[in-house]
């Protein structure tokens, strides 16, 4: 299970690396569930892992949650400073959303 961790840890390393988290025409979206979520995505693999935990009911279980959450954050994290620096309105869009878990009342 470390082994894998490792491997997935720096796939992931060399992905950011190598730039592959930008495409040229792509545009921000803040739409649908975007509204009210930056990374979807990463909340859908969180609440996975999270799922699992609870049905095995294993603390490697758990402990890879905790690690699977904190490398999406990082992730999501780097990707921001990525399209704070590319959109003009991504700053905006920051205050208006949540960067995982989306906030229990509705974004001003």
């Amino acid at each position: 299970m470390a082994q894998l961790l490792r491997q997935a840890i720096r796939r992931l390393v060399r992905a950011i690396q190598r730039g592959q988290l930008l495409n040229a025409e792509a545009h921000l979206v803040t739409t649908g569930i975007y509204r009210s979520v930056r990374h979807p995505i990463y909340l859908g693999w969180c609440l996975v892992a999270s799922g699992i935990a609870l049905l095995t009911g294993s603390s490697l279980a758990l402990t890879d949650t905790a690690l699977t959450a904190a490398c999406y954050r990082a992730r999501a994290r780097y990707e921001e400073r990525l399209l704070s620096a590319r959109y003009p309105d991504y700053a905006e869009y920051l205050r208006s959303s949540s960067r995982l878990f989306p906030a229990c009342t509705e974004p001003t």
